[in-house]
């Protein structure tokens, strides 16, 4: 059946449905651009000549010397000018403007941090006609002039923002020299700082991974023990929901497992089954990831992602509600029993879930291709490595504090009225779900 509306079709759902249609064009574009491969191989080639720029010791004319000298000066512009700092969109990139009383001009400076080596990151610059350096005010981009390797003068036409004012064109000359002190990446026994980054970098994956996943495991150790604790008590309502959290979550990591694996074999798949009963996946996962365990042709997602999936359902069905339970089940039965079990069990469910969100956000912020694909998102987390391990203490303390504090209060809504409790929780999400689609 199919109805004729006339044209009479309300804003608001083709706006929606516009949406939608025009998203099948960027995901055209994104399955097919090979934008980046190209530019990849392109830089990997002018690399290659700069590397042999250097060593050949190719002649500068006193021209150019003199225009690279003239660079060189710009660089004091700043020395006993007053600065301001700019607002940047990334935090690792930093900029600053300087005025100098009774000059028209303004100097600017901006620095970069970047995980490249000093060739990589003069072949992008040089690299001026990439798909990655277009505008979208370019109207046009040509090398106008290239005497030689080092020295090319770009012709650049942009598009102007209103239509009153004509377009733009300019003519830019861009020499570059080695400067002393600079190390290639190809030479032996020697190491960037972007490789010696990425060394530091794998031995804090490792340390992380499988800190927290022991964490995880003792963390279901201590909740196992206290449902044992809860029944022996004759707190049996406790101890039945506190098991239900655990099998719900072992139940979630099943389904995971399963879709997984679906297609190993029954063998791969009954081992990874008796894994998670065992409550061994969160060490097995571990392993894996920092072992740089392959992904198989078969697997959905990787070894890593599998390990994020499994610390949410985690946080979610059993260290979070349990640790809420737990601040209860202590508030309503006292200071007697075992108190020092329920204190040590409440604590270690706190840390983990800190040390779980911590991992998972510190991993993707992390990311190059986070924050190369959302740079205004990515990239809180800063490039050194002893500032890095600062700020993951502090995102395990503030997420394992916050998450005590709102037990508490948690608890104590429930045990003064459910109902409280309830239109509490249900505000909160209200107000996230909110907050998501306002932005």
């Amino acid at each position: 059946m199919q109805v004729d509306l006339g044209g009479v079709i309300p804003k608001w759902v083709q706006n929606r449905q516009g949406v939608g249609h025009l998203m099948y064009s960027s995901t055209m574009r994104k399955r097919f651009d090979r934008s980046l491969e190209l530019d990849g191989k392109t830089r990997e080639e002018l690399v290659e000549m700069i590397r042999r720029h250097g060593r050949d010791g190719v002649e500068y004319s006193e021209e150019e010397e003199k225009i690279v000298a003239e660079g060189k000066t710009w660089f004091k512009a700043f020395d006993g000018l007053k600065s301001k700092d700019v607002a940047m969109r990334s935090p690792q990139t930093k900029g600053k403007v300087a005025y100098k009383k009774g000059d028209s001009r303004a100097w600017g400076w901006s620095t970069a941090t970047v995980r490249a080596s000093p060739g990589e990151v003069l072949a992008y610059v040089w690299d001026t006609k990439s798909r990655d350096a277009t505008r979208p005010d370019d109207l046009e981009k040509e090398i106008d002039e290239k005497p030689n390797n080092h020295n090319q003068v770009l012709y650049v036409k942009k598009q102007s923002p209103a239509a009153t004012i004509s377009n733009r064109d300019f003519l830019a000359r861009q020499i570059w020299k080695k400067a002393g002190g600079v190390t290639y990446p190809d030479e032996k026994n020697k190491k960037t700082p972007s490789e010696a980054l990425l060394k530091n970098a794998a031995w804090g994956l490792w340390f992380r991974v499988i800190t927290g996943s022991g964490l995880s495991m003792v963390d279901l150790a201590t909740d196992i023990n206290m449902i044992l604790v809860y029944f022996e008590e004759g707190q049996n309502g406790y101890g039945w929901v506190m098991l239900g959290m655990v099998l719900a979550s072992m139940g979630l990591q099943l389904v995971v497992v399963l879709v997984q694996n679906w297609k190993m074999g029954w063998g791969k798949l009954l081992r990874e089954v008796l894994i998670v009963v065992s409550g061994l996946k969160p060490g097995v996962d571990a392993m894996r990831v920092v072992s740089n365990a392959e992904m198989d042709e078969h697997h959905v997602i990787s070894a890593k992602m599998e390990l994020a999936f499994s610390k949410g359902i985690e946080m979610f069905c059993e260290s979070i509600p349990g640790c809420i339970l737990q601040v209860t089940a202590l508030i309503q039965g006292g200071i007697g029993g075992k108190i020092g079990t329920k204190v040590f069990s409440i604590v270690v469910s706190a840390i983990t879930t800190g040390m779980s969100s911590a991992a998972i956000s510190y991993d993707f912020d992390s990311d190059p291709e986070n924050r190369r694909t959302l740079p205004s998102f990515y990239g809180y987390l800063p490039d050194e490595g002893n500032k890095r391990t600062i700020m993951y203490v502090c995102m395990v303390l503030n997420s394992a504090l916050l998450l005590l504090l709102r037990s508490v209060g948690a608890a104590l809504l429930m045990l003064a009225d459910t109902k409280i409790f309830v239109a509490y929780m249900a505000g909160d999400h209200l107000l996230y779900l909110l907050q998501k689609l306002h932005s």
